[in-house]
């Protein structure tokens, strides 16, 4: 005879684990979005900083 309260508890576990990695799937998307904000930060200050220095420079001494 089956057991049914372990089919339940296989079930619950399949559900949680499939759950598990789909939370962690999304993480790995979230932390790959912010490290390329932080990426596009650093070259929109570049971006400016050259632009600085190219009107500096662009001055009559």
């Amino acid at each position: 005879m089956v057991d049914s309260s372990n089919i339940y508890r296989e079930q619950q576990k399949a559900v949680a684990l499939e759950f598990m990695e789909k939370a962690l799937a999304i993480l790995v998307e979230v932390a790959l979005l912010q490290r390329l904000a932080a990426v596009r930060g650093r070259l929109s200050l570049c971006a400016d900083q050259a632009a600085a220095a190219k009107w500096w420079l662009s001055m009559p001494m």
